[in-house]
């Protein structure tokens, strides 16, 4: 059972278009994701999803401010925007995101059944601001997490990383890793 509301103002003309509120409650968001795309649903099970906010869809992408979504473990709230690949430059992901609990590795399993099975391309270019109170990555518990980056072609970019408790270490990073080609002479 999947329920959409919404309510704002529908472009048509040239391209489809929305602009405002928008509620989605899915008790099967793999069915969701499978219907939106036109495909098979995956094996992969999820929990029931929510997720609310102003929603702005175009030509360029999608954005949604004042975003809610109940997933898995917690609520997350804030704000993301998503462009679309076009021939010069790949899809991007900006996102500020704040929550209570985040299972990181839930999150990342639906968005790669979602980005394989969407037809979306998956973001090549990301720039995400996170704040979490506790965080479930790779089987183990962070509490109080604060980040800040960006992913790129060239690395990842580390503005800001703070843990305040992580297997009873704390501990605060900054910098960059370097995945591209090499710089310099």
């Amino acid at each position: 059972f999947t329920q959409v509301r919404l309510s704002g103002r529908l472009d048509a003309s040239g391209s489809l278009g929305f602009s405002g509120a928008a509620n989605i409650d899915s008790n099967d968001p793999r069915a969701l994701v499978a219907w939106l795309s036109g495909s098979e649903p995956g094996a992969t099970q999820f929990r029931p999803w929510r997720i609310s906010g102003d929603v702005t869809l175009d030509q360029a992408g999608i954005a949604i401010e004042r975003l809610r979504t109940a997933f898995e473990r917690g609520t997350v709230e804030g704000r993301l925007n998503y462009r679309w690949a076009r021939a010069e430059q790949p899809a991007t992901l900006d996102a500020d995101l704040k929550a209570g609990e985040i299972d990181v590795d839930a999150v990342l399993a639906f968005a790669k059944n979602a980005f394989s099975e969407s037809g979306f391309d998956a973001p090549r270019e990301v720039r995400l601001a996170l704040e979490a109170e506790q965080v479930r990555i790779a089987g183990f518990d962070a509490r109080t997490v604060r980040a800040r980056g960006s992913l790129d072609g060239a690395g990842i970019a580390v503005d800001h990383l703070s843990v305040a408790d992580f297997g009873d270490a704390a501990f605060e990073a900054r910098g960059r890793i370097e995945t591209g080609a090499k710089r310099g002479g």
